[in-house]
């Protein structure tokens, strides 16, 4: 069953940057894996662009360990399985928002949003690899 097998304990480290203190286990059934996120990886949490200011007021801070475990996947994906898919980071994304407990109508929105709006940093991040 999918789920977060220890708790997200960040450290913020300048404006929308935030540092991973403690590993961050996750059991994913999407990839049919168990992954931790390392003590030391950068995430910027929650990707919700402040111009959407009532998007932003009602869905920012509602999935960080959920966004953590998405933007390793982005950035590290293939450290725990050759080849990551955008679809998958975004399938687990979505899987790890409902685990969590966020009602389904809010992981749908991030989630959407994500899938619009993600292969910016998905092609960002598979330039740099």
């Amino acid at each position: 069953m999918a789920g977060f097998l220890s708790p997200l304990v960040v450290q913020e480290v300048g404006k929308d940057q935030w540092l991973v203190v403690k590993p961050l286990r996750y059991q994913s059934d999407v990839l049919s894996i168990t992954f931790t996120v390392p003590a030391g990886f950068e995430t910027d949490l929650e990707s919700i662009p402040r111009w959407l200011p009532l998007v932003y007021a009602t869905l920012y801070g509602s999935a960080h360990a959920a966004s953590v475990v998405h933007d390793f996947l982005y950035t590290r994906g293939g450290l725990i399985r050759k080849p990551i898919t955008r679809e998958e980071a975004d399938a687990v994304l979505y899987e790890a928002m409902v685990a969590t407990g966020l009602a389904r109508w809010k992981a749908w929105l991030i989630w959407s949003g994500v899938r619009a709006g993600g292969w910016v940093a998905w092609n960002r991040h598979r330039e740099s690899i």
